[in-house]
């Protein structure tokens, strides 16, 4: 990750964090990230730990709710391709 990308993620995850809902005054629903600290990517660009890709990774704190679930519904399946 460069050092571009990884100040980007840091900074906008931040935000996203303390994101508060303009309608309902309420904190956004929030989808933890899958991280685990490990973070070595192996030859298909997938992180060993977490299972992401690299563009996954470094735009984690980008992406809407919807797209954060569909980066965990791919994290369930590339498990499940591992097991067999």
């Amino acid at each position: 990750m460069t050092k571009k990308y990884l100040f980007r993620y840091l900074l906008l995850n931040k935000y996203y964090r303390s994101e508060i809902s303009v309608q309902t005054q309420e904190p956004k629903e929030l989808i933890k990230n899958p991280c685990v600290g490990v973070c070595c990517l192996d030859e298909h660009d997938l992180c060993i730990a977490c299972k992401r890709s690299g563009i996954e990774i470094a735009e984690w704190g980008i992406y809407d709710q919807s797209e954060k679930k569909a980066v965990l519904i791919k994290i369930a399946e590339r498990y499940k391709e591992e097991e067999l």
